[in-house]
């Protein structure tokens, strides 16, 4: 076999791969979404089921559309091998995704996330768990990033198109619920620390001369 040849039976395995696992990973999803009781759509991607019109704007649909109380998204899903970039292991899109998944947030003005899980994951616990991260951060960070490589040398910066790009933590968020929609598990934790804090805040406004009711607490 030439060598031609070999490199073009690999890439169809990964492909194969990669469709699979994508595949799996929105079923997974689904099963997600079942169990949080989270209303959602599950989008048929076939090439058939598509309008022209989105083939001819290049927009790539969303793998899901997840209704919340809080609000609705356009979820497409991913199943990722985590990358290094230094010494962060990042998830990732390549650039004609995170366009075609653009054009799809300002075509329809849509509410546009990614949700990552990681395809190897070493941690037991975490195996399965979905990241989120919207297309108007990662966007914002992909213009970044490309103004940064405008600095560098014609041989680097001409091969921007072909690098991915990694999502930083600050970008993820890592839960999602019915009355929440997507949030940070962290942020959503209030501190009992925090309502001793407004109990001395208020005896410190209630000590002063000037507080005369509601209308005093900020004289």
């Amino acid at each position: 076999m030439c060598k031609e040849t070999s490199q073009i039976a690999e890439n169809d395995r990964r492909k194969s791969v990669n469709k699979e696992r994508g595949k799996k990973a929105e079923l997974l999803f689904a099963d997600f979404l079942n169990a949080k009781s989270i209303p959602f759509v599950h989008i048929d991607q076939s090439k058939e089921s598509a309008s022209t019109g989105f083939r001819s704007k290049f927009i790539r649909r969303a793998d899901f559309i997840v209704h919340s109380q809080y609000n609705i998204y356009d979820i497409d899903v991913k199943c990722r091998e985590k990358q290094f970039f230094g010494e962060d292991k990042r998830f990732y899109l390549n650039q004609q995704e995170l366009w075609t998944l653009n054009n799809l947030q300002n075509e329809l003005q849509s509410n546009v996330w990614i949700a990552f899980v990681d395809a190897k994951d070493e941690n037991k616990q975490e195996r399965g768990k979905f990241y989120y991260s919207s297309i108007i951060d990662i966007n914002e960070y992909y213009n970044f990033i490309s103004t940064g490589f405008k600095r560098e040398p014609k041989e680097i910066k001409d091969y921007f198109d072909t690098c991915p790009i990694g999502i930083p933590k600050l970008l993820l968020f890592d839960s999602l619920s019915l009355e929440k929609g997507i949030y940070r598990a962290d942020d959503a934790e209030f501190s009992e620390n925090d309502i001793q804090l407004h109990v001395n805040k208020m005896v410190e406004w209630l000590q002063k001369e000037s507080y005369k009711g509601y209308n005093g607490l900020f004289k």
